[in-house]
C-alpha cells in the first residue's frame, strides 16, 4: 500500500522538529512504503520553509510547499488552506491511505506505521486513530453520542462545537479496549481511506469558533463514517511550553 505522511507546520514548531523527521525516518515497512509532504505556512519570508528544503533535500521522497498570503489569515484558514493542499496533492497521485502525524506528534517506536497500516486493512477500517494527549492526563477522544455545533460562548463566533469528554469508568473502559469506535479525536495520528477524502474536505467558517478537525469529524458524523480508535498506538506528543502553559490553565 502507498501511503501519503501529512502535516501543516510553520515556523513555531521548529523546537521538534528533528524529532519529528527522524521518527518518520525510522519508520519501517513490509509491503507498504510511504512518502511525506509537509505544507509550511509560516510567515517569515520562506525562512523556515528554506530551513526544511536543507533537512529534507537527500530524501526524494519528501515534497514541500509553502502557502503565503497577500493578507492578514486567521490561523484557522491558513491551517484549513494546508489541509486541503495535502488532499489535492494526495487526490493528484497514486495514494491509497493518508496519515495526517500532527508536526509536535511523534511515532514512538520503527514499527508504529507498519502496525497502524496493518490494523486499518485487517479491519477493513476508512479512519483510524492513534492515542494523543493534549495534556499530561487527558486524550483527544471524545463521545459520538450528542456531538454538534452550538451556540457559541465566545461573543466573536456564532458557533462552536459541543463535544463530551469520557467520564473516568468509560475512559479506563475505552482504554482496555483493542479498537473502539469514537466521535472524534484529532488530526495529531489519523490514517484515512482514499474514498473518504474524495468525499470530505477540510473546511473553516468566519463564524465557527473551531478548526477544521472538528468540521471533520462531524462529517463523518452525518455521513456515518466510522472513527476507530487504538488506544494501543500510543503517540508522543511534544508540547511547546507556551502551549502546555495554556493548557494548565484550562
Amino acid at each position: 500500500m502507498n501511503v501519503l505522511i501529512a502535516c501543516p507546520t510553520y515556523s513555531g514548531k521548529d523546537y521538534c522538529l528533528d524529532e519529528y523527521l527522524n521518527s518518520i525516518l525510522r519508520q519501517k515497512l513490509s509491503g507498504h512504503i510511504y512518502s511525506v509532504i509537509i505544507i509550511d505556512n509560516s510567515e517569515d519570508n520562506g525562512e523556515y520553509y528554506n530551513k526544511l528544503k536543507e533537512k529534507t533535500k537527500q530524501y526524494d521522497n519528501f515534497y514541500l510547499k509553502r502557502i503565503e498570503y497577500d493578507y492578514l489569515a486567521s490561523t484557522r484558514e491558513k491551517i484549513s488552506d494546508s489541509y486541503n493542499s495535502i488532499r489535492d496533492f494526495f487526490l493528484g497521485y497514486d495514494f491509497d491511505y493518508l496519515l495526517l502525524l500532527e508536526a509536535d506528534v511523534i511515532m514512538p517506536r520503527d514499527n508504529f506505521l507498519e502496525e497502524m497500516i496493518d490494523c486499518f486493512i485487517s479491519n477493513n477500517l476508512q479512519i483510524l486513530s492513534g492515542l494523543v494527549k493534549f495534556r499530561e492526563d487527558m486524550y483527544f477522544l471524545y463521545r459520538k453520542e450528542r456531538t454538534r455545533w452550538k451556540d457559541s460562548d465566545n461573543p466573536n463566533f456564532k458557533y462552536s462545537i459541543y463535544r463530551e469528554y469520557p467520564p473516568e469508568d468509560e475512559l479506563r473502559y475505552i482504554l482496555n479496549r483493542e479498537l473502539v469506535e469514537v466521535g472524534s479525536t484529532s488530526f495529531g495520528c489519523l490514517l484515512i481511506n482514499k474514498i473518504i477524502l474524495e468525499r470530505i474536505d477540510f473546511k473553516w467558517k468566519n463564524d465557527y469558533q473551531n478548526h477544521s478537525d472538528c468540521f471533520f469529524f462531524i462529517d463523518c458524523i452525518k455521513n456515518n463514517i466510522r472513527v476507530i480508535l487504538k488506544p494501543g498506538l500510543i503517540t508522543t506528543h511534544l508540547f511547546d511550553k507556551d502551549w502546555t502553559n495554556k493548557i494548565k490553565k484550562l
